[in-house]
């Protein structure tokens, strides 16, 4: 992060759990005119240290059904090519260890899930009943 002062650090830390709040509640939370946040906003956005702001979601209340799908393949390339645009797909990790794919899916149904196993090579499924969101940033 480098050009970055202290403050900008600390802006960039709070808008990190907080990228919905006001310029007035961030100017007042960092102790800076609320002209100054605006001001470096811009800035780290032209910079490209903020490319968007996104809401994070609790996905214990969306109704959808959370599973993880495992895969220890030799052709992890197929596996990412076949699934990557699949309506239930949210992301895909390629990984080492006993799994080298692991593949999140919210999905809506039963019916649902199972045209989406119909399609996988062989794996692991595991239902997630209770995300764990973590509290901590990058800064």
């Amino acid at each position: 992060m480098q050009g970055l002062t202290a403050k900008d650090k600390e802006l960039l830390d709070y808008l990190f759990d907080y990228c919905r709040h006001t310029t007035k509640q961030l100017a007042k939370a960092l102790h800076l005119p609320q002209q100054t946040i605006s001001y470096k906003i811009k800035r780290l956005e032209e910079q490209n240290y903020i490319s968007r702001y996104d809401a994070i979601l609790n996905w214990d209340l969306i109704p959808l059904t959370k599973k993880l799908y495992l895969f220890n393949t030799k052709k992890p390339g197929e596996i990412i090519k076949k699934t990557i645009k699949k309506k239930p797909v949210h992301s895909i990790h390629e990984n080492t260890g006993t799994y080298n794919i692991a593949i999140w899916c919210f999905l809506k149904n039963k019916k649902q899930i199972q045209e989406f196993e119909e399609q996988l090579p062989e794996h692991k499924s595991i239902t997630i009943n209770k995300t764990i969101v973590s509290d901590f940033t990058h800064f």
